[in-house]
């Protein structure tokens, strides 16, 4: 069985990850994408990315203990990509670049998670097709992202009709079920 470095791998997942965002961004951005501080970035955030995955409990993230990684699981790619756009915008290493992540991040995965906000330490999107994050916004230490999740406030009052329909799934039978929890019906304001 063939062993591989840690930085043979590290090479291959930045040629591969350098490949997708040349194809996908509309302007030339080699130059970027060549410098060896940005590559530095990179491997630095690829190997925070693998160690947050170790500490998560999911087949598709470790395996006893260990982070896994894989460009083409879209999920991987989207954590990645967040996380390094991240780090070069602040670094103000090169905007450019990291608008270019955002951007392959953005039409390959469906998910928009703008690369100036603030997520914490354990970021994991569980398919997160159409997900909206505004960079008007800062996340604690944990976050996770499911399918079609918009977090940002809305600034629109509710209507009477609104609210009125929540308390009245909450008072039928359909939410017999339904215990121990709060229905924040709020347009998104406790998420602020």
């Amino acid at each position: 069985m063939k062993t591989v470095s840690r930085k043979s791998k590290q090479s291959k997942i930045y040629k591969g990850f350098s490949k997708i965002i040349r194809t996908d961004y509309p302007y030339e951005i080699s130059d970027y994408l060549e410098d060896e501080k940005t590559i530095d970035i990179f491997n630095n955030t690829l190997n925070k990315v693998i160690d947050q995955n170790s500490k998560t409990k999911n087949k598709w993230y470790s395996k006893d203990g260990v982070g896994l990684f894989n460009l083409t699981f879209m999920d991987h790619y989207l954590l990645l990509a967040y996380r390094f756009a991240n780090a070069l915008y602040k670094e103000k290493i090169n905007n450019e670049l990291a608008e270019a992540i955002f951007y392959s991040s953005k039409i390959r995965s469906s998910a928009d998670i703008f690369y100036q906000t603030e997520i914490g330490d354990y970021f994991l999107p569980v398919h997160p097709i159409g997900t909206i994050i505004t960079p008007h916004s800062k996340y604690g230490k944990g976050l996770i992202l499911y399918e079609h999740v918009h977090i940002a406030p809305y600034f629109v009052m509710g209507k009477a009709e609104e609210i009125a329909s929540a308390a009245l799934f909450l008072a039928a039978d359909a939410a017999s079920y339904v215990t121990g929890t709060t229905l924040m019906v709020d347009g998104g304001w406790t998420a602020v």
